[in-house]
């Protein structure tokens, strides 16, 4: 199975997954910086997202060793109000560094995401989120979310302000949608 194909299965799969709700993906193409579009929080990130293939670390390996295996991650949100979102997140993983040739693992986490409010991290303004697992490996809890030119920005990674959301969003990591 090529490297489309394994992408979309996971992302019909995770569709599945996922209480129905909201309308299509929508996407700011606005470039002053703001994620938000007309409408309620949660419709800025509704639809179906992916990562591009990059190198895969196991918990523990260094990065400086790569092992010539390689990922992706797919993720679904469908809106269930205002400011709530049902997720699923397919990881696939391969044997070689390019998400080529057979699968040889597929992680599936699904939950809730809540859009809890708004916080400015450089010139932009972004909404902070909760992930809660209900299945699945661990989602990370306290994120940035943001979303500019139609690409899905996260932010995951230390160090963290007061109330346990990042400062920063990863712009070298963004999510396409498909």
């Amino acid at each position: 199975m090529n490297t489309l194909t394994s992408l979309l299965a996971c992302a019909s799969a995770a569709m599945l997954l996922v209480a129905c709700g909201g309308g299509s993906s929508s996407s700011s193409s606005d470039d002053s910086g703001s994620g938000a579009t007309p409408g309620e929080a949660a419709d800025t990130y509704v639809g179906n997202w992916r990562t591009e293939c990059k190198e895969d670390y196991a918990a523990g390996e260094n990065p400086a060793f790569p092992d010539g295996k390689s990922q992706f991650t797919g993720l679904v949100l469908a809106k269930t109000g205002a400011t709530a979102l049902n997720f699923a997140q397919n990881t696939a993983e391969y044997e070689t560094p390019d998400c080529s040739g057979a699968r040889t693992a597929l992680f599936t986490s699904r939950g809730t995401v809540t859009l809890d409010g708004t916080k400015r991290t450089g010139n932009v303004e972004v909404d902070k989120a909760t992930f809660s697992t209900t299945s699945g490996p661990v989602v990370i809890g306290k994120v940035l979310l943001w979303v500019n030119n139609g690409l899905l920005y996260k932010g995951t990674q230390a160090p963290r302000d007061a109330q346990g959301y990042p400062n920063q969003v990863e712009a070298n990591e963004p999510w396409s949608p498909i």
